[in-house]
């Protein structure tokens, strides 16, 4: 059997694949230079992200009420980066361009800044993006260099922190997320806050502070928070909710609590939730087991505590299914109990397989749990290559259990994404390989080569192990993100198509075997994976998101993402739904019914790929 000693695991809103950018090629100087003499697509992004910020800057000045005297103010810019900032990178922007950093996200790869010296930045910070504008596309002038770090920027303006909450969305209960309080805008934002403060009261408006950056509102109407949201320029975010209320947990602290009613259907079965853990927000206890497996930490085992919410989400989904999405009322039905199964503390690790493996005969014979759900994988298969010793695994155990486990089919990293599009649109790239990166091209083309497109080739869209277990279900995702009246996809074609970052199945008969082709005997056209597609939302815009469960602080909120992490519980929420009904099948007939009773997908979308592959 091949050596695997350990597997690597990225999750990102899923789990995806860390992208080598090289690809084994020569990284040589004259390469290396080749590759990044053209800048004309940056300035041009820095341009278009200037003058929507002056734009956007200019509004909001106006709509600031002039009857809140003596009301300091900030303007407030998220900017993103090609690279992680860090202590020293935050330092040097905050030197250079009076920039005070007081938010961190996205892998500390966007931070959203507080403008606290106005003329260094318009000296500075805008007079740079200008002289890197105007310079020829392969020339960067020296003062430019941390300019070059930035892919683009954004003015924070009321419609940013609502984040998307429109008013055919609007809800009168709603959290209110503050930035940082730097110590460069410390006093000014104490002052702020206490004045902010007072405008709620005199509008009879409660305040429920759950911690120093995060207090819930109740019953405001829409006039009063776009009059909150253009005056008090600490706020970073504000998220409506479906009657939140706040509960005292155990320890008596202060708690935000999700206060839909839920109720748990009649015999409800269990889902085994195999991830990060599952936090035990007081909201989510109706759907917790009373027991959990820990194997991070099996002398302190806590599997109701989490680093990072991933597990959450994922049992939320695994839960509630499409009733989360689809009931407007305050009242959702739960199909299935959750069970968390710790395996990982963060979202990048290391695999335990044999920890996996005996927690999950652990979960079936001491607790009858024949569900699970696995939205965590490592990296993508090679074309053809041999099934993973994680598959093996799962399969012997869905074969001795009689279990069923359901597998995301990965997801593509946004990061390389991102970098895929900057390729497409450079004015440089060749026209048929602008043609490959474009959906869904970018999916299988095995006649552009790693010296053709340096920054994607088709096997890197191909599953993630586990997901080529074949006695379980591998589950890929579609654009749609289940909003109503939000159709809006931004990479895919549409939300009925499979997402752009969603993987395909890794066995190519097209490829060689030892420099020989497949005889027609060695072909199976029932083989393939991903077995069915469920909603994952599409990748790099809010508004293409889903909306789902998640953590903010330690405590439950409304938190945008997308990915296979979340189209395979939604699959699990079905197997929950059929067992409680017939608890006496078998779990490959369950798998049975949930593969031939799917519809299939309109493949028009793929002609014109077919029609390349053809003329090819």
């Amino acid at each position: 059997m091949i050596n695997k000693s350990h597997l690597f695991l990225r999750n990102e809103q899923g789990t995806s694949l860390y992208f080598d950018r090289t690809r084994g090629r020569d990284d040589s100087e004259e390469n290396k230079n080749e590759i990044e003499k053209n800048y004309r697509y940056q300035k041009d992004k820095l341009y278009e992200s200037y003058v929507e910020f002056e734009r956007s800057r200019s509004l909001r000045h106006e709509r600031r009420s002039s009857r809140i005297a003596g009301l300091s103010h900030y303007d407030l810019i998220s900017i993103d980066f090609l690279k992680m900032v860090g202590d020293q990178l935050a330092r040097e922007i905050e030197r250079k361009y009076g920039l005070a950093a007081v938010n961190f996200s996205n892998f500390n790869q966007t931070v959203l800044f507080a403008i606290t010296e106005e003329e260094r930045f318009e000296q500075n910070f805008k007079r740079q993006i200008e002289a890197y504008y105007a310079e020829q596309e392969n020339i960067v002038p020296d003062e430019c260099k941390t300019i070059t770090t930035i892919h683009q920027f954004e003015y924070l303006d009321s419609k940013e922190i609502r984040n998307g909450m429109s008013s055919s969305y609007y809800s009168k209960d709603m959290v209110v997320q503050l930035i940082d309080d730097n110590l460069l805008i410390q006093k000014t934002y104490a002052d702020i806050k206490n004045r902010m403060f007072e405008f709620l009261s005199s509008r009879q408006i409660e305040i429920k502070e759950l911690t120093s950056r995060l207090f819930q509102i109740d019953s405001i109407d829409e006039k009063t928070l776009d009059e909150l949201l253009d005056n008090y320029d600490i706020i970073q975010q504000v998220q409506g909710l479906r009657h939140l209320l706040i509960r005292p947990d155990e320890s008596g602290n202060p708690q935000l609590c999700d206060g839909l009613c839920l109720s748990l259907v009649p015999n409800a079965p269990t889902i085994g939730i195999i991830d990060t853990g599952i936090e035990a927000v007081s909201s989510l206890r109706p759907i917790l087991a009373d027991d959990g497996i820990d194997i991070v930490s099996p002398a302190a085992p806590n599997p109701y505590h989490v680093e990072v919410d991933h597990g959450t989400t994922v049992a939320s989904l695994a839960s509630f299914g499409d009733d989360f999405f689809n009931n407007p009322n305050s009242n959702l039905t739960a199909d299935a109990k959750v069970f968390s199964i710790k395996v990982q503390a963060m979202e990048e690790g290391q695999t335990n397989l044999s920890g996996i493996q005996t927690a999950i005969r652990k979960a079936y014979t001491d607790y009858g749990i024949r569900i699970f759900n696995l939205s965590m994988t490592a990296g993508c298969k090679n074309y053809n290559s041999d099934i993973s010793a994680y598959a093996y695994v799962l399969d012997k155990l869905a074969y001795e259990l009689d279990i069923l486990v359901f597998i995301s089919a990965g997801n593509l990293d946004k990061q390389d994404i991102e970098q895929i599009e900057l390729e497409r649109r450079g004015p440089n790239t060749d026209g048929f390989i602008q043609d490959f990166l474009k959906y869904p091209h970018h999916f299988y083309d095995p006649f552009i080569k790693i010296e053709d497109s340096p920054v994607h080739v088709c096997e890197c869209t191909n599953i993630s192990e586990p997901a080529e277990s074949m006695n379980n279900i591998t589950v890929g995702a579609l654009a749609d993100n289940l909003r109503d009246g939000n159709d809006y996809t931004d990479l895919s074609l549409g939300k009925e198509y499979p997402a752009y970052y969603s993987r395909k199945y890794y066995v190519d008969y097209n490829q060689q075997i030892n420099n020989t082709g497949f005889k027609k005997n060695q072909k199976n056209s029932h083989l393939f994976k991903p077995d069915i597609v469920m909603p994952g939302g599409d990748l790099l815009n809010s508004n293409s998101k889903m909306q789902v469960l998640g953590l903010n602080n330690g405590c439950l909120a409304y938190v945008f993402g997308s990915g296979t992490s979340y189209a395979a519980p939604l699959a699990a929420n079905i197997a929950a739904k059929i067992v409680r009904i017939y608890p006496g099948l078998r779990m490959q007939t369950v798998k049975a019914l949930i593969i031939n009773s799917a519809n299939e997908l309109d493949n028009r979308y793929l002609l014109p790929l077919i029609d390349t592959l053809r003329d090819d």
